[in-house]
């Protein structure tokens, strides 16, 4: 516990805030990644470490939370030449100035914990809501304009289906005459086939993937009822598989990966079951979680512009620590990133798995 200057505000960890789940659900903004048993997650895994603060008045009441995860999955480089720090959603503050001051605080304590330790920090804001704020350009964030996709799950299924484009409603009835069906995974026994399938798509983009592991400390840790394995299958071979969160009012699309099949388009059709999966649970959006950086020409955001989502501009907004060092860093990461992009005890696992012949 430290004290926040001349205010009465003092800054906790997350285990020593008991009231944090009951003001991450309260918050309007509040999100999955901001509760304990994500934090938790992250934190049982070595790739990652989450920095939970709380900003708490003197009665012991939350004014405001923070949830920054330093994220290092280049082991090739030193951790402050390959870590940065990822506000996997944005400060929480409740109305007011005391709301102002707290978000301002954890802002400050935690650049003053990390900036000596990883390249940058980058706050990403889970919603539209939330992604104006000048607090963080008061405390030195430069903004820029990252595209998201959200589908308004309060239209009935019908509705959300002719409003995808009509390739994206050929992929999914093509998808079921070629005999492509979707079901609930496990996760003690279909993990192998979701991580089989991230690997594939990881290696295939060359972008490092966190060990399997972190999914156990997700499945072990989470309620079920905060998540959704889904498994899709062609003659009862596993050929792709998505991993989605629900919290609240909202599912968020999270880790997806698939084989390259001819004629196949299974992303779609787990899509559009976790559509229909989030309609049946009462959530309101379903969240793309990222369509790319606006300007740019990025696959996966029109993959996702397909399903005839809402465009919103949700921001990110970054701040670089080390010109020298982010220099060093982007120039490391593209000389490893194809040597690193998967670990490589799952790649036997890849090697043999379905083939589409």
């Amino acid at each position: 516990m430290s004290l926040v200057g001349s205010s009465p505000l003092c800054i906790r960890t997350m285990e020593d805030t008991p009231g944090w789940n009951a003001f991450v659900q309260s918050h309007s903004c509040g999100s999955i990644f901001h509760t304990a048993e994500m934090i938790r997650a992250f934190d049982a895994t070595p790739q990652f470490k989450p920095l939970a603060l709380a900003a708490c008045q003197p009665d012991g009441s939350v004014a405001g939370i923070l949830v920054a995860t330093q994220v290092c999955t280049m082991g090739a480089l030193p951790n402050r030449l390959s870590s940065r720090s990822v506000f996997f959603a944005g400060p929480l503050g409740i109305e007011g100035p005391m709301g102002t001051k707290a978000v301002k605080a954890l802002l400050a304590h935690h650049d003053d914990q990390v900036g000596n330790k990883v390249v940058f920090s980058e706050i990403r804001p889970c919603s539209a809501t939330e992604a104006t704020n000048p607090l963080y350009l008061d405390s030195g964030y430069e903004s820029h304009d990252y595209i998201n996709y959200e589908i308004d799950l309060r239209q009935t299924p019908d509705q959300i289906f002719r409003g995808m484009s009509h390739q994206r409603r050929n992929n999914i009835r093509a998808n079921e005459r070629r005999g492509l069906t979707v079901r609930e995974g496990d996760p003690d026994t279909d993990l192998s086939h979701l991580y089989a399938h991230l690997t594939e798509s990881f290696t295939r983009s060359k972008i490092p993937l966190v060990e399997r592991e972190h999914f156990e400390h997700v499945f072990g840790l989470l309620p079920r009822s905060r998540y959704r394995l889904t498994i899709a299958e062609v003659h009862g071979k596993p050929v792709a598989s998505s991993l989605h969160l629900i919290f609240k009012d909202r599912v968020y699309w999270w880790h997806a990966g698939t084989k390259r099949i001819q004629g196949i388009t299974a992303q779609a059709s787990l899509v559009w079951d976790a559509i229909q999966w989030g309609i049946d649970q009462n959530a309101k959006v379903y969240d793309f979680a990222g369509a790319g950086w606006e300007g740019e020409i990025y696959t996966p955001g029109v993959f996702k512009s397909r399903f005839g989502g809402q465009r919103v501009n949700v921001r990110r907004y970054r701040k670089v620590y080390s010109r020298l060092r982010m220099n060093i860093a982007s120039a490391g990461y593209r000389l490893a990133r194809p040597i690193f992009s998967a670990p490589r005890r799952d790649r036997d696992e890849l090697r043999t798995a379905f083939n589409p012949s």
